[in-house]
């Protein structure tokens, strides 16, 4: 289980808050289980940026697409995001 966080922004830098997030696999666009622990919880997707346009998940590593909408912006995707469990092989 990996963390991911990340912010919305428009062009000139300011906040998006109460942007869509919604995360996907990728390739394919399945909606994905996402978690807001390490595996826990299950957390709504898609979820909502916070007032400083934050968001964050827990997800299995695998890849993801970000799909990221609002009033304020254009509809984005963001593709190919790698999370990575990090299992050392102890060598």
């Amino acid at each position: 289980m990996q963390k991911y966080q990340d912010v919305v922004l428009k062009p000139d830098g300011s906040v998006i808050q109460g942007a869509s997030v919604l995360v996907q696999s990728y390739p394919g666009a399945v909606t994905s289980t996402i978690y807001s622990n390490d595996g826990v919880t299950v957390q709504a997707n898609p979820m909502t940026t916070d007032s400083l346009g934050r968001f964050a998940f827990y997800a299995d590593g695998g890849r993801y697409q970000l799909v990221i909408s609002g009033n304020q912006i254009a509809t984005q995707t963001i593709t190919d995001i790698l999370l990575e469990d990090g299992i050392s092989s102890g060598t």
